[in-house]
């Protein structure tokens, strides 16, 4: 039971990081890249709470063995679902952030080019001294 809350507590403040920072993403540019991030984001966070929950409502299962087949069939098709979702999750998240890399590298790319261009400029100016 301890293993279980250290893994909610440790995966809810990684998300929960992953998240804000998504967030800020969006705040600062709103494109493809941005948005994938936070809807991966979201689905990861969305799917590792739903499994959790999952995991902690089968402690508390009835002893027949009827009622408890039910309950597992129930559950493994619900939690292979939401770990459909986190994969997702993942997948959007992974191409948000190497678009959003790809940009802001191209971004410091033509900064770079254009800095190049002013010392050229500037080195062709005659001093006005």
């Amino acid at each position: 039971m301890s293993e279980l809350i250290t893994l909610f507590v440790a995966g809810l403040s990684l998300l929960g990081c992953l998240l804000l920072g998504s967030i800020l993403a969006v705040r600062h540019g709103k494109n493809w890249a941005t948005l994938a991030l936070l809807m991966g984001t979201i689905c990861m966070l969305v799917s590792f709470v739903a499994m959790i929950s999952l995991r902690w409502a089968a402690l508390g299962l009835s002893a027949s063995p009827s009622g408890y087949a039910q309950e597992i069939s129930r559950g493994l098709i619900l939690g292979s679902v939401l770990a459909l979702l986190f994969l997702a999750g993942t997948i959007a998240f992974c191409a948000g952030f190497v678009g959003m890399c790809a940009k802001y590298g191209i971004t410091a790319r033509r900064a770079q080019e254009l800095e190049g261009l002013l010392q050229q400029l500037q080195q062709r100016m005659p001093s006005g001294g």
